[in-house]
């Protein structure tokens, strides 16, 4: 197969609208579909301006939700806290030095090559977990798009030309047209539609019944002074709503229930980032936390932590990686700083930096976190398993026994089952 050129950032980003193709290849990769099913124009809704630390939400469309915008799980609210946190660790939030050794009967993990000629770039899985997917391009001449593999092996399949972002359940494909429009089709190619997004990335609630993206309103020289707009619809492209306006905002995910957006945004007068929970139902948001250069917001897979880093902060104990429940009760900076990924609830799997010439890097190694201790656990030991990952590129399985990486030897996709 013939090597691809590296493309940098989370599969959301790489694939949805700002994507450039494998080696020489179009940037936007959409083959001939039929003319979609409804058009929808771009949302009438006047955004309004307003800054970060209000956080009112603006007026929503005058259409009233339908069922399909009523999550079919509504968490209880998550209890106000007393106070916005600050990042200044205490003694309670000092993590625990060491790491623990894996107990002597842990069978240790193993790994196994899953492609091979040299290949692939952003691995991520199918929601069964039987599958791998990436970008491709076979060959010189051969197609660029999503390609499948299983678990075991075998020969990849060609799942998509379209390079865009899945839908959590799988059978629904979001991706840009060259017209600067966006398309959600299903992946069986039976049907598809246009969404009020207008070429901009959106992002599915986890039941895949609604869509979120955002709209630069007001743009600025310096990103973190410019207003977003946050939208949310059916994931149809009906009943369009602006939700809330922010000043260098960001939708960093949905929470589990359908109904909760974990946000980031800054304060101008306070030079700070914030990291917020907004309830899509009363409008309201609530800080979790204010800390300078704040990013890399994750949510656990059951919604009750959320981790994020700190850089460049000009405060060595700020720097870090650091986790709190979503309420922002909790919080705690871990004793390890590097590439992560939830493996479970309470879990945090971390591929540790730990020199900053990668070229000197033997091996990495895996470990895994207990948020709510700090105690750092190994998954892999570099004397018996060795592997290196390509620029960062690596993805947890949805049930947390394997995870799938770039080889930095011979850039194929490799497994390693954890123990």
């Amino acid at each position: 197969m013939a090597a691809l050129r590296t493309i940098a950032g989370p599969l959301a980003t790489v694939a949805a609208l700002g994507l450039a193709a494998c080696q020489s290849g179009p940037r936007y990769l959409a083959a001939a579909a039929p003319q979609p099913d409804n058009t929808i124009r771009e949302p009438t809704v006047t955004a309004r301006l307003m800054p970060l630390g209000s956080m009112t939400p603006a007026a929503t469309a005058t259409s009233s939700p339908t069922a399909t915008q009523t999550p079919t799980h509504t968490a209880s609210p998550t209890p106000e806290p007393s106070r916005t946190q600050t990042l200044a660790p205490t003694a309670t939030q000092t993590p625990t030095a060491s790491i623990t050794p894996s107990p002597t009967a842990t069978p240790a993990p193993t790994k196994r090559r899953l492609t091979s000629g040299g290949c692939c770039v952003q691995p991520f899985w199918s929601p069964d977990g039987r599958q791998v997917l990436f970008i491709d391009r076979p060959t010189a001449d051969g197609v660029t798009g999503i390609w499948g593999v299983g678990i075991y092996g075998g020969a990849p399949a060609l799942v998509t030309q379209r390079l865009g972002v899945f839908s959590p359940d799988g059978r629904l494909l979001a991706y840009p047209s060259s017209d600067g429009r966006t398309y959600i089709g299903r992946t069986d190619g039976q049907k598809r539609w246009e969404v009020p997004s207008g070429g901009r990335t959106i992002t599915f609630s986890p039941d895949s019944e609604r869509i979120g993206w955002q709209l630069l309103s007001s743009p600025e020289p310096s990103y973190h002074r410019s207003t977003i707009d946050l939208w949310i619809a059916n994931v149809d492209g009906s009943n369009p709503e602006e939700v809330i306006s922010l000043t260098g905002g960001r939708l960093s995910g949905w929470f589990p229930d359908g109904n909760h957006w974990l946000l980031t945004g800054s304060d101008i007068s306070s030079e700070s980032f914030t990291l917020m929970v907004l309830d899509l139902s009363s409008g309201k948001a609530r800080e979790i936390v204010r800390a300078p250069r704040l990013g890399g917001a994750s949510i656990s897979p059951q919604g009750d932590w959320v981790a994020f880093q700190v850089t460049v902060s000009g405060d060595a104990q700020r720097d870090g990686l650091w986790v709190a429940r979503s309420d922002g009760s909790a919080m705690r900076k871990l004793g390890v700083y590097g590439s992560y990924q939830w493996r479970s609830q309470g879990l945090l799997a971390i591929v540790p930096l730990e020199v900053r010439d990668q070229s000197e890097v033997k091996s990495h190694r895996l470990l895994e976190v207990e948020v709510a201790t700090g105690e750092v656990r190994p998954l892999t030991d570099p004397a018996q398993l060795s592997f290196r990952i390509a620029n960062g590129d690596w993805s947890m399985a949805p049930d947390g026994e394997k995870m799938v990486y770039v080889s930095a030897e011979d850039h194929n996709l490799w497994l390693i089952e954890l123990p």
